[in-house]
């Protein structure tokens, strides 16, 4: 069972027609055969359900192919897009997963795991557990082979299995891979980084506690989404959110500010991290959250990007909010003021705006009025009060009006987000007016 599993991840959906057609033969009378051969511990129903659900469009795309109805011959489909490629890939792995659990009758202990909307319930006894120690130990040995199309498959379905007792060790292996990747990259071959990325973002979840690579694999994000490059944000963002919200999780910052922890961590990079520092004019010791929101504020104006951005942003302000010390009074967050701006573009009414603030847990006070009945009153373009920013000097002056003017280079220039910077300006301007004018 694992290797007939294996060797389906590898080779599903790519080839002739009449290559597709005999991988996917052999998932369905594998299906087949157990169903006919199934003991009192193989649920017969869901086996039976499984293999309808495999004759469905969607499970056929898996393995590249289609068909117009059931006596229509099969014809070919290819993916339109490396996300579309990596998806379908982890949709395999889910699907041959669920496959195997059905097929081991495992009656021992079980765990869940949710991965990409699809419940898999994984005993950790008996049979299942023999399958699933081979099929990670084949994927093991040929995910960090040289050959690219290997690797990539080999990584997503490492990613979507890793979901429990990942060590140092595996993670080291994954982390050299990924450094031999970059350094052969070049811009028509992305695909393998980015599996490895997704097999990352995977694998945090489950590090221990004492891992040594976790705050290392927060900057690694970072210095991913300093490269610029398109092809890694989707990834980087995710790797950034998930490792920080590992963090939390973990208490990482009972003890310490966020930004302490992080720079902290960062100390044994510096030789690296201060290279791309100096590349982009950043300073994460003069101010956290403005270089860090800036560089994750690229992706919000391209829609592929803006999703993932607008979730790591808001995880930072998060994480950010809810480790300040209890004493502190909840009516300013200059430690998270920059993925605070970054967030105003995707919260241009009264209404988001205002969740927006209740997510930055401000006093009621500063939170504006709520007229459901006043549906022009709620898309109006919100006011930001300068006084909740806390801008009481002429640094922080500086660093608001930089960023909103670069928010405002790339803004559409007539819409609310735009008036909304423009009334910040304007505010900030009553005070500051020496600084509004460098602009």
């Amino acid at each position: 069972m694992p290797e007939v599993i294996h060797l389906t991840t590898l080779v599903a959906g790519v080839g002739q027609i009449s290559v597709r057609k005999s991988v996917y033969g052999v998932i369905m009378n594998l299906l087949q055969s157990l169903y006919m051969s199934r003991s009192d511990d193989i649920p017969a129903e869901e086996l039976l359900q499984l293999m309808k659900e495999c004759t469905t469009p969607t499970k056929l795309k898996i393995f590249g192919l289609l068909r117009d109805t059931p006596s229509s011959e099969y014809g070919m489909v290819d993916h339109t897009s490396d996300k579309e490629y990596l998806d379908t890939l982890e949709d395999l792995t889910l699907l041959l997963a669920k496959i195997m659990e059905l097929a081991s009758g495992s009656t021992g202990e079980h765990d869940s795991y949710i991965n990409r909307g699809s419940h898999i319930t994984i005993g950790f006894a008996g049979l299942l557990n023999v399958w699933r120690a081979r099929w990670m130990s084949l994927i093991t040995s040929t995910a960090f082979q040289l050959s690219p199309a290997v690797q990539i498959r080999s990584f997503i379905a490492m990613g979507t299995l890793a979901v429990n007792d990942v060590d140092d060790d595996m993670l080291y292996q994954l982390l050299v891979a990924l450094r031999n990747a970059l350094y052969k990259a070049n811009e028509s071959q992305t695909l393998p980084i980015v599996s490895m990325l997704r097999c990352l973002c995977k694998m945090v979840p489950a590090l221990p506690q004492e891992s040594r690579y976790l705050v290392q694999l927060f900057w690694l994000a970072v210095a991913l989404l300093q490269s610029s490059h398109v092809a890694f944000f989707n990834e980087a963002t995710c790797l950034l959110r998930i490792s920080l919200e590992k963090m939390e999780t973990d208490r990482l910052f009972e003890s310490a500010s966020v930004h302490d922890t992080l720079l902290d961590g960062r100390r044994p990079l510096l030789d690296v991290t201060c290279q791309l520092d100096d590349m982009l004019k950043l300073s994460f010791e003069t101010s956290f959250s403005f270089p860090l929101a800036a560089i994750i504020f690229k992706g919000v104006r391209y829609s592929g990007l803006r999703d993932s951005a607008e979730a790591t942003l808001r995880s930072l302000l998060g994480v950010t909010i809810r480790s300040r010390p209890a004493d502190q009074q909840y009516t300013t967050f200059s430690d998270a003021l920059g993925y605070f701006l970054a967030l105003l573009p995707l919260s241009a009414s009264s209404v988001t705006y205002r969740q927006l603030l209740e997510e930055c847990q401000v006093e009621d006070a500063w939170l504006p009025q709520q007229d459901t009945a006043d549906d022009e009153e709620d898309n109006r373009a919100p006011r930001v009060n300068v006084t909740l920013l806390g801008v009481t000097d002429t640094t922080k002056a500086l660093l608001v009006t930089s960023f909103v003017g670069a928010m405002l280079m790339t803004a559409q220039g007539d819409d609310a987000e735009t008036e909304s910077l423009y009334t910040l300006l304007c505010d900030i301007a009553v005070t500051y007016p020496d600084i509004v004018a460098l602009m």
